[in-house]
């Protein structure tokens, strides 16, 4: 989960954990080696995302 901190101008900002920023960095590679847009990803395509991301971190940590 990530950590708020405080509002300043306006603006929230999070930090992200190094494992959100794993997470991020693999997802938008995959949507980009795929040709997915990930704002218009259609419940098929969140899906395949999902899968794919859940296996591609299953085998990082095994490797």
């Amino acid at each position: 989960m990530m950590a708020q901190q405080p509002m300043e101008n306006g603006v929230l900002f999070a930090s992200m954990t190094e494992e959100e920023q794993r997470y991020a960095t693999l997802y938008l590679q995959v949507c980009r080696k795929y040709g997915i847009d990930p704002v218009k990803a259609d419940d098929m395509e969140k899906d395949f995302l999902k899968k794919r991301l859940e296996y591609l971190l299953k085998e990082q940590v095994a490797v």
